[in-house]
């Protein structure tokens, strides 16, 4: 609220419209109303798209191979572990930053960025990763629960959360860090997966997969260009401005995996509240 004069603050205030009134337009030349020219914002609009296409992205910068022990995390209820972050996205596209900026609380990663939980990251002084360092977490039974801003996670982006089984995997793989997934995977090792979060502003999935099942058993909702995706619930109900999951600000996550008398995994429950 700082003053520009005197009576006078550094304010902006959009009066709403009275019953019966019209909006008065002006054409001004070279201006377009309600568009923000940003490099690395997402467009969503028709016209905003359009113009987004004549600007040059600013490229995120890859990650530098000391910068794949970021920092280590608190987990409440399980303890500290290390991140570390891939260096490879794909085999031949190097991969993003991962970020733990707030005293062991959050992790920030960077567009195409990968990172896993460890219980020591030694990579970036050794340039080799270690599958044994690779977390594992005794989770059947529990639940996992987390908070998490998808704000600036716009269409065709997506923010995972996966557990995945690296720790047993003794494939190196093509991205040389022993990553694995479900069916087709760009690092070339398929393992089973539970995808707790696939997720932008505007859709979620959470799913199970076995080990080469590329489709598995999901729930959420959204889907792309071409697909019809899963409708679980709708954009009224999850999305920015939704009346029970509204994605412009944090929300909170709840994986439960309950067991059955035999020990084995009988769900994946998910919360979003």
């Amino acid at each position: 609220s700082e003053k520009a004069g005197e009576g006078v603050k550094r304010h902006c205030y959009l009066r709403g419209l009275a019953e019966g009134e019209e909006v008065k337009r002006i054409n001004r030349s070279g201006l377009i109303s309600g568009v923000i020219i940003s490099k690395q914002e997402q467009k969503h609009g028709v016209v905003s798209n359009m113009l987004a296409k004549e600007l040059k992205r600013k490229a995120e910068p890859s990650i530098l191979d000391n910068q794949t022990c970021p920092g280590q995390l608190n987990i409440s209820g399980f303890g500290t572990v290390s991140l570390i972050a891939a260096k490879w996205q794909t085999p031949e596209e190097r991969a993003g930053r991962v970020e733990v900026p707030w005293e062991n609380w959050a992790i920030v990663p960077h567009l195409r960025s990968r990172a896993y939980f460890g219980d020591s990251c030694s990579v970036a002084y050794t340039s080799q990763y270690a599958r044994r360092e690779y977390t594992t977490m005794a989770l059947l039974g529990n639940a996992l629960r987390y908070s998490v801003d998808l704000s600036k996670v716009g269409c065709g982006c997506n923010a995972q959360l996966h557990l995945v089984p690296m720790r047993k995997n003794r494939k190196e793989s093509k991205c040389g860090d022993y990553y694995c997934g479900h069916g087709w995977q760009h690092c070339g090792v398929s393992c089973a997966e539970i995808g707790v979060q696939d997720a932008n502003q505007y859709a979620w999935s959470s799913s199970l997969h076995m080990e080469g099942d590329a489709k598995g058993s999901s729930i959420g909702y959204g889907g792309g260009d071409s697909v019809n995706g899963r409708r679980d619930w709708n954009d009224g109900q999850y999305g920015p401005g939704a009346s029970c999951i509204d994605t412009t600000w944090p929300f909170r996550v709840e994986a439960k995996f309950p067991v059955s008398s035999d020990g084995d995994l009988e769900a994946m429950q998910i919360t979003l509240t």
